[in-house]
């Protein structure tokens, strides 16, 4: 019951795409250099990302107006990468003898915003009456995922379809899955994707055209597992290659 509106989609999609002529090709490639706490439905609670995507995209006329376009949309992403914040923490005690030893833990992990670099000092005292002091500092990092993926469903609406400058909005859906859980331990290497954004296409001929775009970009594993989901504010460029309508 949940996949029969994907299913009458596609349905509607491949009826009305099959009576035109008109579709083209893109190339994207775009970077997010931070994450937002929260967009719209999407409220997450990760922040301090950044994300590098490239796209290869189809797009196919299902239905034209005087002053717009709509197409079916989909693409593939192989190449996407997303860099986390992590910090790295080293625990140190310290025996309070005449003869000190030292001992030393050192760990990192991912966290879901930025830390600054900082430490903490204090004592303790072992049930043997031993006197201990513990120096704990932390030191923060970034660290890269690659990850691939599609978002096969899609739509987008051309305005003044005619004119050397066309505005255009899209919106798609679909998946990505990293080598490692995203976007931090015990989550889920697998994610579904959403966008939604705006753009512009900037026709060079009868056969291609430049895009500069942005979308909000959305990564989350629909509580699969723990789900505190990624925000990105990304900004693309592109070229399209047109199908000549005959």
């Amino acid at each position: 019951m949940a996949f029969r509106p994907v299913v009458l989609f596609l349905m509607f999609v491949t009826y009305a795409s099959a009576q035109s002529t008109s579709s083209s090709i893109s190339f994207r490639t775009g970077y997010a250099p931070a994450s937002a706490s929260g967009v719209g439905l999407f409220g997450v609670n990760t922040t301090g990302r950044s994300l590098f995507e490239s796209t290869i995209g189809y797009s196919r006329r299902i239905h034209q107006w005087r002053r717009l376009d709509l197409s079916f949309y989909g693409e593939i992403i192989p190449l996407l990468f997303i860099t986390d914040p992590a910090v790295r923490e080293t625990i140190s005690e310290t025996s309070m003898t005449a003869t000190p030893q030292t001992t030393s833990t050192t760990s990192a992990r991912r966290t879901l915003q930025p830390i600054s670099a900082g430490s903490i000092t204090g004592t303790f005292t072992a049930p043997d009456g031993t006197n201990f002091k513990i120096d704990d500092s932390f030191k923060p990092f970034r660290t890269t995922s690659y990850g691939a993926g599609a978002r096969p469903i899609g739509l987008d609406a051309h305005v003044l379809p005619h004119r050397r400058i066309q505005p255009f909005i899209e919106g798609t859906l679909g998946f990505a899955t990293f080598l490692r859980d995203e976007p931090v331990d015990k989550t889920s290497a697998f994610n579904f994707s959403c966008t939604f954004g705006a753009g512009v296409d900037l026709r060079r001929g009868e056969t291609g055209s430049y895009t500069i775009g942005y979308r909000m970009t959305h990564f989350s594993n629909a509580k699969l597992a723990y789900n505190p989901g990624v925000n990105t504010n990304f900004v693309y460029v592109g070229y399209r290659f047109r199908r000549r309508q005959r």
